[in-house]
């Protein structure tokens, strides 16, 4: 008799353990499957958009309504490094990375937004 409740006993704790590690497994991989981190910058520079990469490193270099400025992609995130911009608010913007962020340079008429998707090309 002790064996029949000793065997009843093991599958209950195995399936508990196994219920345990699942639920943990489903937690740990969580932010993984419901990130809002975007997997593409949408550049638009006065009326004509591009969408670039995060998964690339890139550098372009973009002059717009007499504005230079400097783009950088790099490990997911997206940034302007540098403008002749009189205010520099789009410098000051810092990296970008989740999905519905946005710099924008207004002297330059440039926004950069990050989103999920897109035809990957940066040829402006």
């Amino acid at each position: 008799m002790e064996k029949g409740l000793f065997s009843h006993t093991k599958l209950l704790d195995f399936a508990i353990v196994a219920i345990v590690l699942f639920l943990a497994l489903a937690i740990w991989l969580s932010p993984f499957v419901f990130s809002d981190e975007g997997n593409v910058a949408e550049l638009t520079v006065g009326d004509k958009t591009e969408y670039i990469s995060l998964y690339e490193t890139r550098r372009i270099e973009i002059e717009n309504g007499g504005v230079s400025l400097v783009l950088c992609v790099e490990n997911g995130e997206v940034w302007i490094e540098q403008s002749t911009c009189p205010d520099g608010v789009c410098v000051n913007s810092g990296k970008i990375s989740r999905e519905g962020e946005i710099i924008v340079c207004a002297p330059a008429a440039v926004t950069v937004k990050i989103s999920f998707g897109g035809d990957f090309d940066a040829a402006l």
